[in-house]
């Protein structure tokens, strides 16, 4: 599975430490690392099926495409992102048949909201939710009754 990046304004970087899925498989170990995050930064997560989703041409979409996206779309919601890299792959894909699930996840952080250290309302899982949320109807699924 391909590491999740980090989008700021001081460039791009990979998670590379850490281990496969949770859930895979009963007690293997992780590698543990912090990773600060700066006001406005995001952090990408996805599926090989969007890295690897191909053209018609057999040509791979790629992590280069995936923050060429991001970086044109930095300062929008969560939202906008999520559905301009989706929308990006599937043009790209476009005539190819799809091999794998094209999963993906963006979260931007937003900072703390005092010195005392308590989260800003806009850093919480609101925007996840709303981004997953494509119905609307607030239940966090894409199709209605889901």
């Amino acid at each position: 599975h391909n590491p999740p990046l980090v989008l700021g304004r001081n460039g791009l970087r990979r998670l590379e430490r850490g281990g496969p899925p949770l859930g895979l498989f009963d007690a293997i170990p992780f590698q543990e690392e912090t990773v600060g995050l700066e006001p406005g930064d995001w952090v990408i997560v996805f599926s090989d099926g969007v890295s690897e989703a191909l053209s018609a041409e057999g040509e791979e979409f790629g992590d280069a495409r995936i923050a060429e996206v991001a970086r044109a779309h930095y300062e929008h919601e969560p939202a906008v992102l999520l559905e301009a890299l989706l929308s990006s792959v599937r043009t790209f894909a476009t005539g190819a048949p799809q091999s794998d699930d094209v999963t993906a996840l963006v979260v931007r952080y937003r900072g703390l909201s005092n010195v005392a250290g308590k989260a800003d309302k806009s850093a919480d899982g609101d925007e996840v939710t709303r981004a997953l949320d494509k119905n609307g109807d607030g239940d966090g699924g894409g199709a209605p009754g889901a």
